[in-house]
């Protein structure tokens, strides 16, 4: 047991005489390299741990003398290439982890004929799958490769896995896939493509398979789904839809009448519209037709807004496009109209006004003229009043 020290350096001289010897754990280390021969005086080695150090390279014969090799843990390290036919020699290799390294690409050949179940492959910085690269592993299961940079499988990547039940691509930079990619893969039961740049998937890519269980493509760029991608869609029994940037116009009526035809294939209340801005949020099977319909701009006067050219006119040309609009004569006239019955309106009050005024004037001045009259003919009355008195007074 050698894990967990802080050993730098090995040598195969340290393995001499040690035939029989089936584990060899070397894990937790600080190993930057395995020299040539390292392993071949271990013809009986079984199981190999080297995961945890900073191991950069493997000589393409490391594993040339350890034909009985069933477990190898190489993950968590710096490996950046495998050398072709590296693991060539290795038959009876059941489980091998390589995750956490930074390869950059695998060449077809690296893998020989082995009963492999599982490999992962997760978080290394792989680009590009091309054909052929896993044809000799014929009984694997599974197959994950997500947290790559991956950005290309080639339609020939995954032949010969005629086992492979699932298949991870998550959290790569697909944009999109090749028709035939998962061809000849009978027994494939999920895919996994969330957390990607999808756009688009080309006719076909699922071609040849027959019932599926799962498809994520959840958190992608997807925008619609036309009628032909959704007619081979109808093979899988679940698909993840949500987190795409789905424009919701006429082009999204074929994802709406799918999901409506298929209620239990995907979770209708997290398909929701992004776009445009008034159906964010929507959910998309409970769009109607109307909803959808682009409204066409009706004809009249064209606004300065809708006249806007979308780039600037060059410099020498003076022409403006025509524009339908009424003519002057016939604005002239309903506005001459117009003013006309407004200015007939005002004179009217004003008159009403002014024979007002007079009526309450004569009114007035006649009440007054009365009230002048009616003193003074007390005040004449009171005069002779006393007279007579006084002339009354002189008799007796």
């Amino acid at each position: 047991m050698l894990s967990g020290n802080k050993i730098s350096q090995i040598s195969g001289k340290n393995l001499h005489g040690l035939s029989q010897l089936k584990v060899l754990r070397l894990s937790k280390n600080a190993l930057r390299e395995i020299p040539a021969g390292f392993l071949d005086d271990l013809a009986s080695l079984e199981e190999l741990a080297l995961q945890d150090n900073l191991i950069a390279h493997l000589p393409p014969d490391t594993f040339s003398k350890t034909p009985n090799l069933q477990k190898l843990f190489l993950s968590h390290n710096r490996l950046t290439t495998l050398s072709q036919g590296l693991f060539l020699n290795l038959k009876q290799l059941s489980h091998i982890s390589l995750y956490e390294n930074h390869l950059e690409t695998l060449a077809p050949g690296v893998f020989g004929p082995m009963p492999l179940n599982q490999l992962w492959l997760y978080d290394n910085k792989l680009r590009s799958l091309e054909d052929d690269t896993f044809m000799n592993l014929t009984q694997l299961h599974l197959l994950v490769l997500s947290r790559n940079q991956i950005s290309h499988v080639s339609p020939g990547a995954f032949r010969g896995l005629q086992q492979l039940g699932e298949v991870s691509l998550h959290t790569n930079r697909l944009t999109t896939l090749e028709a035939g990619t998962f061809q000849g893969l009978p027994g494939l039961v999920n895919i996994s493509l969330e957390h990607n740049t999808i756009e688009s998937l080309p006719s076909g890519f699922l071609r040849g398979i027959r019932e599926l269980g799962q498809i994520d493509l959840h958190n992608n760029s997807l925008c619609n789904l036309p009628q032909e991608i959704l007619d081979e869609l109808s093979v899988v029994n679940e698909i993840l839809l949500h987190q795409n940037p789905w424009t919701c116009d006429q082009y999204i009526m074929p994802l709406r009448d799918w999901l409506r035809s298929y209620p239990s294939k995907a979770n209708h209340s997290l398909v929701v519209c992004d776009m445009p801005s008034k159906l964010n949020s929507e959910m998309i099977t409970l769009l109607t037709d109307e909803d959808l319909v682009v409204q066409r701009p009706t004809d009249g006067p064209v606004t300065e807004k809708s006249t806007k050219p979308d780039t600037h006119p060059p410099k020498k040309s003076t022409a403006t496009p025509t524009v339908v609009a009424p003519t002057t004569s016939e604005n002239d006239k309903n506005s001459d109209d117009g003013q006309g019955k407004e200015g007939q309106g005002i004179v009217s009050r004003d008159h009403t006004i002014i024979i007002i005024s007079v009526v309450c004037t004569v009114i007035i001045c006649s009440l007054i003229a009365c009230l002048v009259c009616y003193r003074r003919n007390k005040k004449r009355d009171s005069r002779n009043l006393g007279r007579r008195n006084k002339s009354n007074s002189s008799s007796l």
